[in-house]
């Protein structure tokens, strides 16, 4: 009695036991098949960079195409409280339902204001939000919206990561903790990656910013540059310029808007650079596309901005004969603005050129591509 039977071991049925669970294990294994890929983990095939022309403000949409007709989305800033139907219409056309990422750089309304209409049209993911506060009811608006339509917000930090698609990676490169409370300074600028290729994002950042992020990274590098604060004189400065060394550089900014942006100063940097210079106010909306190794664009460049300011009239100094070839105006209207010039100075903007008696918003529209101040 109790003895054990030749050959028999008690880790034998342990054995049997176990392999039973690993076949079962296997078996159900194949039977449910391979796990799905999440869209993130599926490779970009191409990125398509959508420069929305909202005037004088800013709003970029990014759209990874990946295998099988799926699409992750990043939009960056929505423009003014008046673009948010601009932006939703442009989205919309494009078939976006979702946006996988978006970021809203700074809390002035020319970025964030589209946000109230934009965000409860479509699935949010995740807001990458700067963490800086404004005192606007602009922001206010922004803030409620953000929390009534429950989306995940985060803050946006420099060396934080994201990933938009498997090989698209957005790098937060400002700002830094703690914050300034200088709105500007606290602006987030991030680098977007795709293989071979780069994105780089300012916002409103500034040459100070500018030179702290060259200071602080090594891997700068990009193909296109959204030229920081609507191509003011305070953004762009050669620092930044030597470190992305872009090959082209998109301005944001509305026609004749009342800041005079892009600022001179900040073109002929861009020239110097040998960038080639894209621009809302000119030419309306714009896209570039990316294969991983090259970036391009349908649209041309905009002409050099001393070639460009060369073929047109100088309202402030050209004389009545020379002004009477403004489409529109004519000899006796000619008179007029020299007249009007004597009286009270040198024209500030072109909006002022209708307090001449003959120039309306018509004639006003029909001239203004043909005269500088």
């Amino acid at each position: 009695m109790g003895e054990k039977r030749p050959g028999f071991k008690p880790e034998s049925r342990r054995f049997r036991l176990l392999l039973i669970i690993l076949l079962s294990f296997l078996l159900t294994a194949a039977a449910i098949g391979p796990r799905a890929l999440r869209s993130d983990e599926l490779p970009a095939e191409e990125l398509r960079v959508h420069f929305i022309d909202v005037g004088q403000g800013d709003s970029i949409l990014v759209k990874a195409l990946l295998p099988g007709e799926k699409r992750r989305k990043l939009l960056i800033d929505a423009g003014q409280n008046w673009k948010g139907d601009t932006v939703i219409d442009y989205l919309e056309k494009l078939g976006v339902e979702t946006l996988h990422k978006v970021i809203a750089t700074h809390p002035h309304a020319d970025h964030i204001g589209g946000f109230t209409e934009v965000l409860p049209a479509f699935e949010i993911k995740k807001i990458i939000d700067s963490g800086a506060e404004h005192h606007t009811e602009t922001y206010q608006e922004y803030v409620k919206t953000v929390e009534r339509e429950n989306i995940d917000k985060v803050y946006g930090r420099a060396g934080d990561r994201y990933k938009l698609a498997d090989g698209v990676e957005l790098k937060i490169l400002s700002p830094e903790k703690p914050l300034t409370g200088d709105l500007h300074r606290d602006n987030i600028v991030a680098r977007l990656n795709f293989k071979e290729t780069a994105f780089m994002f300012t916002g409103d950042a500034e040459k100070e910013t500018e030179r702290e992020i060259a200071a602080r990274f090594d891997e700068l590098e990009s193909q296109l540059l959204k030229v920081g604060h609507h191509g003011s004189h305070t953004s762009t400065g050669s620092t930044f310029l030597e470190a992305v060394a872009p090959d082209y550089g998109v301005i944001q900014a509305g026609e004749d808007n009342r800041y005079g942006h892009p600022h001179q100063e900040a073109l002929d940097r861009l020239e110097d650079y040998q960038v080639d210079i894209f621009r809302n106010d000119i030419q309306g909306d714009i896209v570039f596309k990316s294969d991983g190794e090259t970036v391009k664009s349908k649209t041309d460049p905009v002409p050099a901005a001393a070639e460009l300011e060369a073929d047109r009239i100088n309202v402030n100094t050209a004389e009545a004969d020379e002004l009477k070839n403004i489409t529109g105006v004519g000899p006796t209207i000619a008179g007029r603005i020299v007249e009007y010039r004597q009286q009270h100075g040198s024209f500030q903007d072109k909006e002022e050129l209708k307090n001449v008696s003959g120039i309306g918003p018509a004639r006003l529209e029909d001239m203004k591509d043909e005269i500088k101040l």
